[in-house]
């Protein structure tokens, strides 16, 4: 039980890390490709010094356009761990439109990088309601040690499941 709890917050804890990176992820016109996938991985930092970080920086735009109406779709590759799906989804269903994900809309297209606020009639990244579109368990056999073309393939799986949507986050 402990070891299920730990892996959930662990699984939570990255993905609370993760999220605000959704207002800068690329937005796509529907029918065009991506330009490869995105890996994000949280660095280890304390909290007192990412507090501290925080506290004293004001947020940054990385440039380029960001995600006005996302979505997420959830593939769970292989035998998932039924404690870490309930967190996700429950996560999900319910991060949409809330405050705490509305620093997301803080997030501007096509700022300068490093621009510290928004030009006037800047399109700013979105916080609806209901992001979570779906999950589904993808039953495929999961290598015992995947690298980025087994991710790739896994994450082509997931679209062809749930279909290409502009907008989209799809995490496997």
């Amino acid at each position: 039980m402990v070891a299920n709890s730990r892996f959930g917050r662990l699984v939570v804890g990255a993905l609370f890390g993760c999220l605000p990176l959704f207002a800068s992820l690329p937005a796509q016109a529907a029918g065009e490709v991506g330009h490869g996938p995105h890996h994000d991985l949280a660095r280890g930092r304390s909290a007192a010094s990412a507090s501290a970080t925080a506290s004293s920086l004001q947020l940054q735009s990385g440039g380029g356009p960001v995600l006005t109406s996302p979505s997420v779709y959830l593939s769970f590759w292989g035998s998932p761990n039924s404690s870490a799906r309930t967190y996700l989804e429950s996560f999900f269903s319910a991060v949409g439109g809330s405050g705490w994900q509305n620093v997301a809309t803080q997030y501007c297209s096509n700022a300068p990088v490093g621009a510290t606020s928004c030009a006037a009639g800047s399109t700013f990244a979105g916080n609806p309601t209901a992001e979570w579109k779906g999950s589904w368990v993808d039953t495929t056999a999961v290598p015992s040690s995947p690298v980025d073309a087994d991710i790739d393939s896994a994450a082509q799986r997931a679209i062809a499941h749930f279909g290409y949507h502009a907008g989209a986050v799809y995490f496997v």
